[in-house]
């Protein structure tokens, strides 16, 4: 990962000829999926249930979160809590 000031120098010298887009995605890693659910088991293996938005429930790896605590999850791993917020959905 670069710092900040390395991420502003290779900005500003990639900057010629591509979008941000393109440099975010590079500095980021653009082929990791993240997402947030809520913990619906911690299975005592190291490995959890998890309830994605959609109602669908997958095994994540991890188990730091207690049950019905919000998380991220990138890869199919638990990378932290997430904040317990309101959803909204709205039809248009």
């Amino acid at each position: 990962m670069l710092s900040g000031i390395a991420l502003f120098l290779w900005l500003e010298e990639k900057q010629k000829g591509e979008g941000y887009y393109q440099y975010l995605a590079a500095v980021q890693g653009s082929d990791t999926r993240r997402s947030a659910a809520t913990i619906s088991v911690n299975n005592g293996n190291g490995t959890s249930q998890a309830e994605l938005r959609d109602g669908s429930v997958i095994t994540v790896k991890g188990e730091s979160v207690g049950v019905g605590g919000k998380v991220f999850i990138q890869d199919g791993e638990v990378i932290g809590a997430a904040p317990d917020l309101a959803q909204y959905e709205v039809e248009v």
